[in-house]
């Protein structure tokens, strides 16, 4: 069965599915079969055959947008006390912070890690430029991105404080405050290219933090050592790997760069 979903789904939305998760295809494929109420996975891959508007929904369940502000309290946690102080400490002769999220979806992980950044930057009365490139392959998420607008439910975890001082209120919504705004770039870019080590836009990568968080697991192994390894490529000498809490295990045994706490989400490279 794995293998017709493969080819099947090729051949349908003309984009191979071979670095994507086996368990991931599998779970999708019977979620579809349960939502259509069908009782065979051949009863499926006909459907996938003949209808082109199915298989570009079967590949959007596949490349899972899901994300909210502030989703990962650990990582954070380490951002605001240990990384970006040392960032800041270690470029204070720099013009500005280069920083990176891959599959940023609507923003809200560029622009929790911008505020957090900024807050961090009143403190160390720093004059950098905190400049972010956020990444995606939906359109549809990178232009709701820019529009910076969300409602209440979508910022139960953002401290009041950030809401006060990084939120403009418009009726029940909020739109992210121009500074933060205007920091960063919604960039469409494929972190499986292997043409490039990092967006075009960047020039030449160099990135003091990259954020990379709840990506890897849709991946098989090797499309993740892919990713890894680039990712490590694009960082600064000394610069931050930050992932989610159920990959973190993935880069235990990963030449080149170390945790910043034993078994954390977050490390530091250690190699020029």
């Amino acid at each position: 069965m794995e293998k017709e979903i493969f080819s099947v789904a090729d051949i349908c939305a003309m984009k191979s599915l071979e670095n994507f998760s086996p368990k991931l295809i599998e779970t999708t494929v019977i979620k579809r079969m349960k939502e259509l109420k069908i009782d065979t996975a051949k009863q499926y891959e006909e459907i996938l055959e003949r209808s082109g508007e199915e298989s570009v929904l079967f590949l959007a369940l596949l490349n899972n947008g899901y994300s909210e502000f502030f989703r990962e309290p650990f990582a954070f946690a380490l951002l605001e006390s240990r990384v970006l102080p040392d960032i800041f400490n270690s470029k204070k002769d720099s013009r500005e912070i280069r920083m990176w999220s891959v599959g940023c979806s609507a923003g809200q992980e560029p622009y929790s890690i911008l505020m957090l950044a900024r807050e961090v930057s009143e403190l160390f009365k720093s004059k950098m430029r905190l400049h972010m490139y956020a990444t995606d392959i939906s359109n549809q998420a990178l232009d709701r991105a820019r529009y910076g607008i969300y409602n209440r439910n979508e910022l139960k975890k953002v401290p009041l404080g950030y809401l006060d001082d990084h939120f403009d209120q418009t009726g029940n919504a909020y739109r992210i405050a121009p500074d933060i705004k205007n920091s960063v770039d919604f960039l469409y870019y494929d972190i499986l290219d292997q043409n490039t080590v990092s967006p075009p836009e960047s020039i030449y990568g160099h990135f003091d933090l990259i954020i990379c968080s709840n990506l890897l697991i849709y991946y098989n192994d090797k499309a993740q050592r892919f990713i890894i390894n680039k990712l490590i490529k694009a960082l600064s000498p000394g610069g931050y790997l930050v992932v989610g809490e159920a990959e973190k295990a993935i880069l235990s045994k990963q030449m080149g760069i170390t945790a910043v706490v034993k078994s954390g989400p977050v490390s530091k490279k250690t190699i020029v």
